[in-house]
């Protein structure tokens, strides 16, 4: 029941630690890369484009932090599934045990009943033998007078 829940959760880890790897590794060289074209170089004499840089750092950083946060809670998420199933089976186990225990409960109770009734049955029959003993014997001694 549990073993290919638990092998889908390993998959959609999986790919959400992927896809957040990539957005993290992703980087423009790649791309420069792939496309063919040079590295790029700082220019020292462009000013302007350290400001756009540090924009676009910060908006990664930030991307960063996010996807990080979106792991940790998806984290968070299939493990709260996990434990949330887990309950579920010791509720169920639960339940079957104490289906079983009142079960046993009345059969036992069954039990015991019978085996007071055949004592009760049995000190009746002692009485009754010994009130019979008593009266014949008082019968016997009243005609002997």
């Amino acid at each position: 029941m549990n073993g290919n829940r638990g092998k889908s959760d390993f998959a959609a880890r999986s790919k959400a630690s992927e896809r957040a790897f990539l957005l993290v590794s992703d980087s423009d060289e790649d791309e420069d890369e792939e496309m063919g074209l040079p590295p790029a170089r700082p220019c020292s004499h462009h000013n302007s484009r350290t400001k756009p840089d540090n924009q676009l750092s910060k908006v990664k950083e930030d991307i960063v932090t996010v996807t990080k946060t979106m792991q940790n809670n998806m984290n968070k998420v299939l493990d709260r599934g996990s434990k949330l199933e887990d309950l579920q089976d010791k509720t169920e186990d639960l339940d079957m045990s104490a289906f079983k225990f009142v079960r046993g409960s009345r059969k036992l109770q069954r039990k015991m009943w019978w085996q007071n009734m055949k004592l009760k049955l049995l000190f009746g029959f002692i009485f009754l033998a010994l009130l019979v003993v008593l009266i014949v014997s008082l019968v016997i001694k009243h005609k002997k007078s």
